[in-house]
């Protein structure tokens, strides 16, 4: 089911500046202002991602598979065309736009996998694994929860699910293939910290060497455990 919080807020104030209507400062009143004008069609100008909201809005519990990105990609001009008609109800689009509108629209459905390797994904809430040194034969595993998005695509912050280190501030020296690396920690338990895109699929702690097997995340899964095997 849709809701009117599934829209970034910066699209909201773009439908509010665009109607000529203040922004306020409270975001909760922006989205309730944006939704009852959305509702009783008070607005003239309405930008392309709320047109797709609407649409997503409209198809309430109507039966849609779920789709991927690469699936969507591999899709000719006509099957995009035909797909956007069944979601949409038969409205017409420019081309340019007709495939960037049916990603917006199955997002705002739910109906489309994310791909969490690729930062723009990641959104507040995900969970994911910090594989966070070995050595002697034992991997150790954190889990995390993102708290906060301070870069789009670039950097999050992150809150572990249980106590992490006791003691001072210090370094920890690692195993790894590639050599020796070090991993800062920070005492303080559940300390939200700072993840760092590298390449893709790989985010890191600032001050983890991007060549360390260990010190990688994996988003999707929250484990936190020692596991035993060769490391």
């Amino acid at each position: 089911m849709t809701s009117i919080n599934d829209i970034n807020l910066i699209d909201i104030k773009l439908l509010l500046n665009n109607n000529n209507i203040k922004v306020p400062k409270n975001n909760d009143e922006a989205y309730r202002i944006a939704e009852n004008g959305i509702t009783k069609g008070l607005f003239e100008i309405y930008p392309d991602i709320i047109v797709d909201w609407i649409i997503a809005r409209n198809l309430g519990n109507t039966e849609i598979k779920t789709y991927n990105i690469p699936e969507i990609n591999a899709m000719s001009s006509e099957q995009l065309s035909n797909l956007y008609q069944i979601l949409s109800g038969g409205e017409e689009i420019d081309n340019n736009k007709l495939k960037n509108s049916i990603i917006n629209i199955l997002k705002f459905l739910h109906k489309i996998e994310r791909n969490l390797d690729d930062p723009a994904e990641i959104k507040i809430g995900d969970v994911g694994t910090y594989a966070k040194g070995g050595r002697y034969g034992r991997a150790y595993w954190d889990g995390f929860t993102v708290t906060k998005v301070i870069t789009p695509g670039k950097k999050l912050e992150v809150e572990f699910d249980k106590p992490i280190l006791v003691g001072e501030e210090k370094s920890s020296q690692i195993d790894n293939p590639n050599g020796f690396g070090w991993i800062y920690f920070i005492p303080e338990a559940n300390k939200i910290r700072i993840l760092e895109y590298r390449r893709p699929g790989k985010w890191m702690f600032k001050g983890v060497p991007a060549k360390d097997m260990f010190g990688t995340i994996k988003f999707g899964e929250k484990r936190t455990e020692i596991e035993q095997g060769m490391f």
